[in-house]
């Protein structure tokens, strides 16, 4: 909830980076108890069976998260609304049957696509996760790296209170930082010349400036969805031509 806070979106891969290492440890350490107390359900045979489970633990973490903070973030802004907690609950109830089927739909695709080169998208996770899995597994690619990250990460929090935000802005292509970064200013201007003094000289409520704080969200969710959108529609015209 604290780096939800500082970024305004969930923070899974940050997240599922800490729990992938802490599995791994328990994983280690039940092996090492297994083996010198006997227990073979605690054992693992082989490496790759250890970083298996571990790998299933961090999704149904990762996915556990990102469910519960989104609900919190729908129980947040329809309470600034005036939506009932009874009325929020029977919404999520349906969508929860319809985002599944959204969901396994969309995984099917990508996958396939992904799978058979059809689709060549940018994925820093997947690559993140990788470079991980590789250290996790006794490789020593980028190892050096890895603990110079780990620095940095460190001292980016004691410094600042964001590290994971930092981190998250290090790895992410720079267009897209840089999208962030453009965003996040223009919203500070916003804020500080034409939100504050608006609040100021008409004597809105708190709950006031919280709506017209949130239609800036509903702005620039449709500004996202529209750019993907026609971005789908060029790309697939040029590659087509």
């Amino acid at each position: 909830m604290k780096v939800s806070g500082e970024i305004g979106t969930t923070p899974v891969s940050g997240t599922s980076f800490i729990c992938l290492t802490l599995l791994w440890g328990v994983f280690i350490l039940l092996t090492m108890v297994g083996k010198s107390t006997g227990i073979g359900f605690l054992q693992f045979q082989h490496r790759s069976d250890l970083f298996l489970m571990a790998l299933i633990g961090t999704t149904v973490f990762g996915t556990a998260i990102s469910l519960s903070s989104e609900i919190t973030w729908d129980f947040k802004n329809a309470l600034y609304a005036g939506t009932r907690p009874m009325h929020l609950i029977k919404a999520e109830s349906v969508g929860v049957v319809f985002g599944v089927i959204a969901a396994s739909l969309g995984a099917v695709f990508f996958s396939t696509q992904l799978a058979n080169g059809t689709l060549d998208l940018e994925a820093p996770q997947a690559h993140a996760f990788a470079a991980f899995a590789l250290v996790l597994m006794g490789g020593k690619i980028m190892l050096g790296v890895f603990i110079v990250g780990i620095i940095f990460g460190v001292f980016a929090e004691l410094l600042t209170g964001m590290g994971t935000a930092f981190g998250l802005g290090m790895y992410l292509p720079l267009g897209y930082t840089l999208a962030l970064m453009t965003g996040g200013i223009a919203r500070d201007l916003w804020e500080k010349y034409w939100l504050a003094p608006t609040v100021k000289k008409r004597g809105w409520s708190e709950k006031q400036k919280t709506m017209m704080t949130l239609d800036t969200y509903m702005i620039a969710t449709g500004l996202l969805i529209g750019e993907a959108v026609m971005a789908w529609r060029w790309r697939y015209i040029w590659c087509s031509s």
